[in-house]
């Protein structure tokens, strides 16, 4: 399972790049799969509490922005993709993303698929380095942490010009 969260993720930003598009299938299916996925959320992980930490972005209070999901074909099937709210407007500064002060609203999804055994969820969180918007294609460059809804690290990636440079997995 933990394999197939990579994958997800990196799919994901193949999809996401520094772009704001998205690929759709039959808007039918669409619903029934948000439906379904909104409904797993509120079940199983919506009242859930984060893990005990000092870093604001996992602690923060927030919310998944149902109004605005879509769905992403992928290798694994049907991605949900769920932007992610915070209650409180935080705001991040990297030391690789220049002078650009990124607001975690844009930066956070959550990300959803169902397989025969049910579904799984996890965050996804891009932070562009400064290269990002001048990828010739588009393609992501910065870092993805990609952690459960809780905030438990599942692992992080490096990328640039679309491709992983590097994947930390998360000690076990």
């Amino acid at each position: 399972m933990k394999h197939t969260l990579y994958l997800i993720v990196i799919v994901l930003f193949l999809t996401q790049a520094c772009k704001k598009a998205h690929t759709s299938v039959d808007q039918s299916t669409d619903h029934s799969l948000i439906e379904s996925a909104q409904l797993f959320f509120q079940e199983h992980l919506e009242h859930q509490t984060p893990v005990l930490n000092a870093n604001t972005r996992i602690t923060a209070g927030k919310r998944p922005y149902w109004p605005a999901a879509y769905t992403v074909n992928s290798s694994k099937g049907i991605l949900v993709v769920v932007p992610v709210i915070y209650q409180k407007n935080l705001v991040v500064k990297t030391n690789f993303s220049g002078k650009r002060v990124m607001a975690l609203n844009y930066l956070t999804k959550l990300v959803m698929y169902k397989n025969d055994n049910g579904f799984y969820a996890q965050l996804a969180t891009y932070f562009p380095d400064s290269a990002c918007n001048t990828t010739p294609n588009g393609a992501f460059s910065g870092l993805i942490f990609s952690e459960t809804w809780l905030g438990q690290p599942i692992a992080k990636y490096k990328l640039a010009g679309g491709i992983a440079l590097t994947q930390t997995e998360a000690p076990l």
